[in-house]
């Protein structure tokens, strides 16, 4: 485990079978972000059936599903198939990009998950996906409908990578998404 990764007792991460984790508050969003790829990669067959769709038209479909935050001092993370099937009534951020992150995850493409928040009090509070395209990292953010790809919101200056690309970074990616041509 890496230095300053510890996990979140008495909440010890449930098992992955149930799909759904529970951990203490945003404290640590390096161990979030950890378990945020590790949904992803391991539920990648929950997208499957969203395949046929290119990069953006699944991009499209998750930022239309309703955002829900999660209780107050409570972390909810699901797996994509809650969030795709309307069992969790919607996600909040972190629910979105595990949903893009297991469509990245199965079509190959290169991603990982980016802690953001304002200047102003310096506090890290949002998630988003950043997808390797042309050998540059795009922002992605399926939170709301109205967002779009490679646009940053301006409220959000601060930044940290909390996840591990995947794959990891050891050959060559084409720039298509599911052989269609890239953004």
């Amino acid at each position: 485990m890496a230095k300053g990764i510890k996990p979140d007792p008495p909440q010890k991460v449930k098992d992955l079978k149930t799909g759904t984790l529970t951990v203490r508050p945003l404290k640590n969003v390096k161990y979030t972000g950890k378990l945020m790829r590790e949904l992803s990669v391991r539920y990648q067959t929950d997208v499957a059936m969203y395949g046929h769709l290119s990069f953006i038209e699944f991009y499209n479909l998750i930022k239309n599903i309703p955002y829900k935050e999660d209780p107050k001092k409570q972390e909810f993370l699901q797996r994509p198939y809650y969030t795709l099937t309307g069992r969790g009534k919607g996600g909040d951020c972190d629910d979105k990009c595990i949903c893009i992150g297991a469509y990245c995850a199965m079509a190959e493409i290169p991603f990982r998950f980016v802690a953001c928040g304002a200047l102003d009090n310096g506090r890290l509070h949002h998630v988003i996906v950043e997808v390797l395209i042309d050998n540059q990292w795009v922002h992605v953010d399926p939170t709301y409908a109205f967002n779009t790809i490679g646009k940053q919101l301006h409220n959000y200056k601060r930044r940290m990578v909390i996840s591990q690309e995947y794959p990891v970074l050891n050959r060559q990616y084409p720039s298509t998404f599911n052989h269609r041509s890239s953004l």
